[in-house]
């Protein structure tokens, strides 16, 4: 049976996915560190009337931090369905874009931000910063909040299992990760011959512009965002029943 490699943190690994083709095997390239300074105080001043979320984890950090208390009168972007499902706990309309991506959150947020909004985005230290940058170039009211860091693992593992020949390939499901892996800095020239014989999959856009950044030849299909739904279309192109 061959394998499927994916990079995502320990801290969201858990993913059930069955085939007949090939066994999913998790090797992670960064730790998920929460940010114990978030400024609650600073942020309950701000009152924000929107809050902007691009990921489960830091969706989980928020509820911890805030505890269903505060901020309840707050509208809620997600940049995706699951992201959106945890919020649902506590807020009634969460608005999910389109295109679940940084770009299709941007789009949503020129369709609904008014002049008196502030808004409140909630994100990662190592963020793409594609939300951040469109939220400044529209003079945006806006306060970031940082509500975890990510630490680069040792990349070694993945490229020894990727060298094996049961190894159909690499679902790189951020673009963190991909820098992880890919960076200039990173990658030794026993990784590029490596890399070179490997399908290289992008989870979604916005990886998969890293990945041409980098310079990394990329395998279709390419994702939207949700890996289980890519797995099953990895797995009707790739896999002869």
């Amino acid at each position: 049976m061959k394998k499927i490699i994916t990079t995502r943190p320990e801290e969201k690994a858990e993913l059930s996915y069955s085939s007949d083709c090939f066994e999913l095997v998790n090797i992670p390239v960064t730790k998920l560190v929460v940010n114990h300074e978030i400024d609650t105080k600073s942020i309950l001043n701000f009152k924000p009337t929107l809050g902007v979320f691009t990921s489960t984890k830091g969706v989980e950090i928020f509820l911890s931090v805030f505890k269903g208390r505060y901020l309840q009168e707050m509208r809620v972007v997600a940049i995706g369905h699951k992201t959106a499902g945890i919020l649902s706990s506590q807020y009634s309309n969460v608005q999910v874009p389109a295109e679940k991506t940084s770009r299709g959150v941007n789009k949503l947020l020129d369709q609904i931000i008014g002049k008196e909004d502030r808004i409140a985005l909630f994100t990662s230290a190592k963020s793409n910063g594609i939300i951040l940058e469109h939220i400044q170039s529209r003079g945006w009211r806006h306060m970031e909040i940082k509500l975890y860091d990510a630490v680069v693992l040792d990349t070694d593992p993945i490229f020894i299992e990727a060298s094996k020949e049961d190894c159909l390939g690499i679902v790189i499901t951020s673009s963190m990760e991909a820098r992880a892996i890919f960076g200039k800095d990173n990658l030794k020239d026993r990784d590029k011959k490596i890399v070179a014989g490997t399908h290289i999959f992008a989870i979604g856009a916005t990886t998969e512009e890293t990945l041409k950044e980098l310079g990394i030849p990329i395998s279709k299909p390419i994702g939207k965002s949700n890996l289980k739904e890519m797995l099953k279309i990895i797995e009707e192109t790739y896999c002869q029943h």
